[in-house]
């Protein structure tokens, strides 16, 4: 995978993209796994978003479907956290979600589900996201380690520069 591969992510997806981790080649894999370009442009590719940048990070899960309790609804609750080395300064944000002016209703509401209905059943999904604005990334050089979280779940690291 080349830095270039990343040009073709489009922030703010989830789609999987040549880039995106996989997580289905192994069926009992739990977890989270991102993947970043090594360089970003300082004065690159602005975003449609208003970046100055674009610092993508493509990403994918596969989850028990009830893990926490949360109900196969797990992009509005994974952090997303960049620390920027020299500084030691984090910048931590929620995974941004896909604007829909349509509230959709919980799929799973009044079935009175229990937990051996939900035994067996996983969910994979994919996210693809700037950085930069979605975690107010500052207009500034600088060299990044990059995870996402939720719960016990920790994804690999990923260290991203700006330059």
């Amino acid at each position: 995978m080349a830095d270039a591969d990343f040009d073709a992510v489009e922030s703010g997806t989830s789609l999987d993209y040549l880039v995106t981790p996989d997580v289905r080649t192994d069926p009992k894999f739990r977890g989270i796994r991102i993947a970043a370009p090594a360089l970003v442009d300082l004065d690159g590719k602005p975003d449609r978003r208003g970046g100055f940048a674009r610092f993508i990070i493509a990403g994918s899960y596969h989850l028990d479907s009830n893990y926490l309790g949360l109900r196969e609804d797990f992009s509005d609750h994974l952090a997303i956290v960049a620390v920027e080395r020299r500084a030691h300064r984090a910048y931590i944000g929620r995974l941004p979600g896909i604007p829909n002016k349509v509230a959709a209703p919980d799929p799973f509401a009044g079935m009175n589900l229990t937990p051996a209905d939900w035994a067996g059943r996983s969910v994979i999904e994919f996210f693809n996201l700037n950085l930069v604005t979605a975690l107010g990334l500052p207009y500034a050089k600088g060299e990044y380690v990059v995870y996402a979280a939720l719960g016990r779940y920790v994804s690999n690291v990923v260290v991203s520069r700006i330059q």
